[in-house]
């Protein structure tokens, strides 16, 4: 997959009359063939296609605003009963300030036998998610399978300074994808290019377009607020100027499935964004409206939703007052900064919501209940009435897909963390969890780029990557029926940890039944004995574990023979990479290094037949390592295996050395220990 750049079209560039071709799709009219078709010619298993998605995107001047009317028509083709969820159709809008809104909004499916069913305005609703955003819902009626569904809507709206995204691709293929922009010369946009790259046609016209007598005012909250500028009348003289009309599109767009090891697909997909960079009206100087982070970073700082929450005592009186006795016995400012994070970690359930913003967090301490953001804006102003030196870092987490650097727009980000600075020491806390220690972030921040707001040291920082360990050690013994007894002890540290933990408390009044289920799933019969834990409150601390266990059949007995898989279900059965190629990368969250060490017992009267190989992989680039030793000492056998993964992202180009490296792994955690009765 190719990154995320900006590319020009000064050259390759197809000059064609744009204004001739013909639209890829017209309303309601259906070709008997794509009612006939049951499957995708490229590809046969997919449960769906989308036959086209057209869109245009022109400028309307005419009332004095400065705004511009989106339409958008997609028809898709539904193969199997899978598929009928794609006819739960969602638009999202941003409904703040008016400052956009959907209309025009038609529906209908094509069954296969030719019957056409519209959907009524009556089943078309408007949903507010936030205070921002808002949808428009509705879902398609009597689908069947072989139908083919089609809508369109029309957006208008006054954010130009980011117009909407065109994604090329999804999850199903595309016959083709097809979006077009007519845009005066006035607006000049630099354009973000991510995945597959569409061909461009491009013409230039002369138009007679109406000038209004103001311009764009200033830019606040990344973007062009009309609210902000004076509502000058249109003017009285149309003015010729020059209108660039583009045409991307793709044709026979694969389809990009979701696979292991991602962050989100949003990542992925070939998609267009347009960002405005710089206004040039007749008679005026060239106005630059990019955006800069310095800009941004001022304007948050002087949020009374952001900055003012942890910079104003005001909004955290009641909070500081209910975290002061915890204090008086923190001696240092490491300790006063583990004993506010242990204090809201405790005190204060994260709502399970994203979101950087807050109207009062000691509102939110009220409520005992917060937002992922909210929690850290409380430890960044406690931190800061305490001389400690504490900086919001926006973030975008996994899910939501990572942020451009190049691109100051503050709303790409969906959560905060904290930065503080001790001497010369800087630490980042994100709290949310009272399972995970403060060294840790979420799992869902580690997305390798966070921006910390300051209006002096506004700068981008690295995401550390931090490792997890988990150690198995078995103690066992072998007898002559394939039943195995003794002692499994465990340890894990870093992130395998906090599940675990996480698990024991849920499960701590049921005799810790989910562990036995966990062994079940490879030998049913099993018999735990007895289960002991260690460091479960010492969320720091290495957490331990220690099973006895008794496990009939561990072994299959033929004759004179035993076979034994002596990972017993701890290692890989299958690759987790499952596609032969791969267009975007691998993408692990964290680092890792797993252990396991078995030390068996044969019963008496029998000898080692066969025994695995031993073999120490590197990967190439060191991505990693696999070490699997085999020994025998009389009538014990020891096995040894360690999977280090030191990489956490390989670019497709790397995918066979990745999916190569868990190829061996699986093979040869699958091998056997061969044991023959000589008695």
């Amino acid at each position: 997959m190719k990154t995320l750049h900006a590319f020009l079209f000064s050259s390759v560039l197809f000059i064609v009359s744009l204004h001739a071709q013909k639209a890829p799709i017209k309303w309601g009219k259906v070709s008997k063939s794509d009612l006939k078709m049951t499957t995708y010619d490229t590809d046969p298993y997919a449960e769906a296609v989308v036959l086209a998605d057209y869109g245009t995107l022109e400028f309307d001047l005419t009332t004095g605003d400065y705004l511009y009317v989106f339409k958008h028509h997609i028809r898709i083709k539904l193969f199997k009963k899978s598929a009928f969820e794609r006819g739960d159709i969602s638009i999202p809008y941003y409904a703040y300030q008016k400052s956009e809104k959907i209309y025009d909004i038609k529906a209908q499916v094509f069954l296969p036998n030719g019957e056409e069913v519209s959907l009524s305005k009556k089943d078309i609703f408007d949903e507010k998610i936030n205070k921002y955003w808002s949808q428009k819902k509705f879902a398609f009626p009597a689908l069947e399978e072989g139908c083919i569904i089609e809508y369109k809507y029309t957006k208008k709206s006054d954010l130009i300074y980011y117009l909407t995204d065109w994604v090329f691709q999804s999850d199903i293929p595309t016959r083709i994808s097809d979006f077009r922009t007519e845009i005066p010369e006035w607006f000049n946009y630099i354009s973000f290019n991510q995945g597959l790259q569409p061909q461009v046609d491009i013409e230039e016209i002369s138009k007679s377009l109406k000038l209004p007598s103001s311009t764009p005012g200033t830019m606040t909250n990344s973007r062009l607020r009309r609210r902000e500028r004076s509502r000058g009348s249109v003017g009285n003289n149309s003015v010729e100027a020059v209108v660039r009309r583009k045409r991307y599109y793709m044709e026979n767009v694969p389809a990009l499935k979701p696979e292991k090891f991602i962050t989100t697909m949003g990542d992925y997909y070939a998609k267009l964004s347009l960002q405005l960079q710089y206004l040039t009206f007749p008679d005026q100087p060239t106005r630059d409206v990019t955006g800069t982070w310095a800009k941004e970073a001022e304007e948050l700082i002087n949020s009374e939703s952001f900055g003012f929450q942890f910079n104003k005592k005001r909004f955290t009186k009641k909070l500081m007052a209910a975290v002061a006795p915890s204090l008086e016995n923190a001696n240092t400012p490491e300790e006063q900064v583990q004993t506010i994070y242990n204090f809201i970690s405790t005190n204060i359930v994260w709502n399970k919501y994203y979101g950087y913003s807050s109207l009062s967090l000691d509102d939110a301490f009220e409520k005992k209940s917060a937002k992922s953001g909210e929690l850290n804006l409380m430890l960044i102003a406690l931190c800061r009435q305490l001389d400690i030196n504490a900086y919001p870092v926006l973030i975008s987490t996994r899910n939501h897909g990572r942020p451009m650097e190049h691109y100051p727009k503050s709303d790409q980000f969906n959560h905060v963390i904290a930065y503080v600075q001790i001497a010369e020491r800087s630490y980042l806390f994100d709290v949310g969890s009272p399972y995970r220690p403060a060294s840790l972030l979420r799992n869902n921040s580690l997305n390798y780029k966070g921006w910390l707001v300051d209006k002096e040291l506004q700068q981008w920082i690295d995401i550390p990557i931090p490792s997890d360990r988990e150690v198995t050690m078995a103690t066992l013994i072998l007898d002559s029926e394939g039943t195995l007894k003794g002692d499994v002890s465990q340890s894990f540290k870093g992130y395998c940890a906090i599940g675990v933990r996480n698990e024991y408390m849920d499960n701590k009044d049921n005799d810790h039944q989910h562990i036995k289920e966990v062994w079940q799933e490879t030998f049913p019969d099993i018999k735990i004995n007895s289960v002991g834990f260690e460091n479960v409150e010492k969320i720091s601390e290495t957490l331990k574990c220690k099973l006895q266990v008794d496990i009939p059949e561990a072994a299959q007995v033929a004759g004179d023979m035993i076979y034994l898989s002596p990972m017993l279900g701890q290692g890989f059965e299958e690759n987790p990479l499952k596609q032969e190629t791969r267009t975007f990368p691998v993408d692990i969250p964290v680092k890792s290094k797993d252990q396991y060490i078995l030390n068996l017992t044969i019963p008496e009267g029998y000898s080692v037949e066969e025994l695995p190989e031993n073999i120490n992989l590197k990967m190439d680039g060191n991505g990693g390592q696999f070490q699997y030793l085999v020994s025998q000492n009389g009538n014990t056998i020891q096995v040894v295996c360690k999977v280090t993964i030191s990489k956490v992202r390989f670019e497709p180009e790397e995918y066979n050395i990745i999916k190569g490296f868990f190829d061996v792994i699986v093979e040869k955690q699958g091998e056997q220990i061969v044991l023959k009765k000589i008695t």
